[in-house]
């Protein structure tokens, strides 16, 4: 769950926090074996049935951040929405409350 602030949806980029390094673990996503400036894409879904894309990343610098974007975030969420991302028969579904 990421619940989101005005930073996040104005520069599209979002910490991962634990809960969600789980989440990209479970779905071959490792933070570990990403290297900086890199990234790994997964398909979703939004609750409409809109496609999205995760995108798992590290910027390229030394810090080592973890981030996550997700493509069209604006058009989909408000500052303080929460985003849930959950598995379903069709893939990851994200949904926002």
């Amino acid at each position: 769950m990421l619940k989101l602030t005005k930073t996040m949806l104005q520069k599209s980029i979002i910490d991962c926090n634990a809960e969600c390094r789980d989440f990209a673990l479970e779905h071959g996503v490792d933070y570990d074996a990403i290297g900086n400036g890199e990234r790994v894409v997964l398909a979703a879904m939004w609750q409409d049935g809109t496609e999205t894309e995760l995108r798992f990343y590290r910027p390229a610098n030394d810090r080592k951040d973890r981030r996550l974007s997700i493509k069209d975030i604006k058009k989909h969420c408000e500052i303080g929405d929460t985003i849930t991302m959950a598995n379903s028969k069709n893939g990851i579904l994200l949904i926002i409350s």
